[in-house]
């Protein structure tokens, strides 16, 4: 009878000493906040001259992107020879931002002809709190220029709102008022346009805020500065760019900021203590590091003003419902045949205590999901060490994570469900082996195995194709722990018990309301299956794309070679059960859609484990040699690149990224 007393899993820092983190030199918090407050004070510096010289300081076009969200009652864009203009609908709002606090401010609205033979008398005009003013109507091509009090300004937004008559054209319905060709803000009589207090209080805030997380992590101080600076470069960047949305981006970035910088003042300190049993403090430390940079990677695309997940329409529908009472959500699935599937509840009540925050929705939802699927790059980067691999590996399987190009696109879809599914795995998988290694005696045994229950029954309610592959996969990991031996019978009992306990409880709170229809539905695709001649090669080449899209073509053969040393390396029975069944589960779902074209994404599953395969590989065998070390270092910045560019092409400017992966 095999005991688990011969399975020294945990803890694995004393086993794997790659990197001497104690001799690091640690950041000084005096310093980083005197670069922060350097940089604070170059960014107002580069701002004012630079709004200095511009005339005018903010300028609204009607095609500008930036108008789907300043704009409000009016008409789509539309050209002819004077250029771009829009109609108001009658009541129509502009938001505008200002950059600057000019002392003699002046607004221009630029107007176009009349479409119509009409001759109102007069259109109402608003700015900010003032009285409407009377502006006699003029049917020819005109510009109104408006002195505005300074204090106009020291409210963001702006708001301009027009007032009109309507009437109709020809056959088009639309009522129609004033024809709208821009709107600018200009400023007379002074040499120097100083920034807005409000932009500088915000740049300032992030800077900081970014100055007291490093703190507090304790990076070295080269590492710590070369953020800062970074942070401060991709400031200048965004005021460049993005001068009409720039103070709401940045108040958005701002409150992430703060958020994180909490979190890891609040949480890191437990962290560190009761984290010790898979790796170092300083090690803590680093993927926490790795963590915060891939919440900022995903944030700083997810709280873009213009960025609309493609899914988030049904997402904010499934939120509502569930506040409303709703739990029980059906629609038709892609991945079953467009047969009818239930949406489980699990991750909108896991978002749902933040609207106290008085967030909106789209915010919590994006945002929300951003921070799940980035902190997962934490615990990959823990269950990486759980599992055996050396501290370097571990920080390389984060931070692989942290880029990689998939993950990104199912954020740019906005599958709000699976991403929190999934971010459940890695902390399933490490909680496994940690229970799986406790003697019954020990006193945190029984409350292990409650939280394995806990994690997988949460898991069991985040997403329908989550529950099926992380039940398969629970299952597998028993069974390859029973045929290993890999604990005594008690702990293997106890594991059952878990498993059944997490399933009986999704079973009752929501599976068994829907059993019936989720039969009938299995027979029809049954149906559907068995009535076909076979699954043709087409098909089965859009497979095989899907991994060259998910990893690349150097990445699979890194993956495969990766996938063999992890297996060929000693490994406890214990881990062996969790990586073993892992993959097992990801090919049982390939062989599954190789057969019947019925999907799961057991691609999207298979990445945490991917990438520590692949950190095992190089840390083993790469890094081995000055030429290894290049090569290495140089595809890893590729894959960050393409993932890099390829979301914020999405999320700047709309490009839709490959859905080829997304499925499986």
């Amino acid at each position: 009878m095999a005991s688990s007393q011969a399975v020294p899993t945990l803890p694995l820092h004393q086993q794997h000493h790659s990197w001497h983190w104690a001799r690091l030199p640690i950041s000084g918090g005096p310093l980083l906040f005197l670069c922060a407050a350097l940089l604070a004070v170059l960014l107002a510096g580069w701002q004012t001259v630079r709004l200095s010289q511009s005339q005018p300081i903010q300028q609204l076009d009607p095609a500008d992107p930036a108008t789907l969200v300043l704009l409000e009652g009016f008409h789509a864009a539309e050209y002819d020879q004077r250029g771009v203009y829009r109609w108001t609908a009658g009541d129509a709002t502009i938001q505008l931002h200002p950059l600057a606090r000019p002392a003699t401010p002046i607004l221009q609205l630029q107007l176009g002809p009349d479409a119509t033979t009409r001759a109102p008398q007069s259109f109402a005009l608003h700015i900010g709190e003032a009285p409407a003013i009377r502006v006699p109507f003029d049917p020819r091509p005109r510009r109104y220029q408006l002195a505005l009090p300074a204090p106009a300004l020291s409210n963001a937004p702006l708001v301009v709102r027009l007032q009109s008559d309507t009437t109709t054209v020809g056959n088009d319905p639309r009522p129609i008022g004033l024809r709208f060709e821009g709107l600018s803000l200009h400023t007379i009589g002074y040499r120097v346009v100083w920034a807005s207090p409000l932009l500088l209080l915000v740049q300032a805030g992030l800077l900081f805020s970014a100055a007291l997380t490093l703190r507090r992590i304790q990076l070295p101080i080269g590492i710590s500065l070369a953020a800062l600076v970074v942070i401060g470069g991709l400031l200048l960047l965004a005021s460049e760019a993005l001068r009409l949305l720039l103070l709401p981006y940045l108040t958005r970035l701002l409150l992430a900021a703060l958020l994180l910088t909490l979190l890891t003042l609040v949480l890191l300190p437990p962290a560190e203590r009761h984290l010790r049993l898979f790796a170092p403090v300083p090690l803590i430390r680093v993927l926490w590091a790795v963590a915060l940079l891939a919440c900022s990677v995903r944030l700083l695309g997810s709280l873009y003003p213009l960025f609309t997940a493609f899914d988030l329409g049904l997402n904010l529908g499934r939120l509502e419902k569930t506040i409303f009472g709703d739990l029980i959500v059906t629609s038709r699935s892609l991945e079953f045949r467009n047969r009818t599937t239930v949406y489980p509840p699990g991750p909108y009540l896991i978002l749902m205590p933040a609207l106290l925050l008085e967030l909106t929705p789209k915010l919590l939802v994006q945002g929300g999901v951003a921070l799940a699927d980035g902190f997962t790059a934490l615990s990959v980067g823990l269950l990486a060490r759980a599992v055996g691999s050396s501290s370097r590996a571990a920080v390389l399987a984060a931070v692989l994570y942290a880029i990689n190009p998939l993950n990104l696109t199912v954020l740019w879809f906005g599958l709000t469900a699976q991403i929190i599914g999934q971010a459940m795995m890695p902390p399933l998988a490490i909680l496994m082996l940690l229970a799986l290694t406790t003697p019954p005696a020990d006193p945190h045994y029984r409350l292990r195995w409650v939280s394995v229950a806990v994690v997988l029954a949460a898991s069991l309610l985040s997403h329908i194709g989550v529950a099926i592959i992380a039940a398969v996969w629970v299952c597998l990991v028993w069974l390859l722990a029973v045929l290993h031996r890999a604990a005594d019978k008690r702990t293997l009992r106890d594991f059952a018990g878990a498993v059944g306990a997490a399933g009986v409880f999704g079973f009752v709170v929501l599976y068994s309301v829907v059993v019936l229809l989720k039969f009938e539905e299995l027979l029809a695709v049954g149906e559907l299956v068995t009535g076909e001649a076979g699954v043709d090669r087409d098909y089965h080449h859009l497979i095989w794309s899907s991994f060259r899209v998910a990893f690349t073509d150097w990445g699979l053969i890194l993956l495969a070679a990766g996938s063999v040393l992890l297996g060929t390396r000693h490994r406890t029975p214990p881990q062996q059960a969790v990586l073993v069944g892992w993959v097992l589960t990801a090919a049982l779902f390939l062989c599954i859609e190789w057969f019947t074209a019925l999907q799961v994404r057991y691609l999207y599953f298979l990445v945490p484990v991917a990438y520590i395969a692949i950190a095992t590989l190089f840390d083993q065998a790469v890094w081995r040699t000055r030429a290894g070390l290049v090569g290495a270092g140089t595809l890893i910045g590729w894959v960050g690149l393409y993932g890099l560019m390829i979301w914020y092409l999405g999320t700047f400017f709309d490009v839709m990224m490959d859905m080829t992966a997304l499925v499986r």
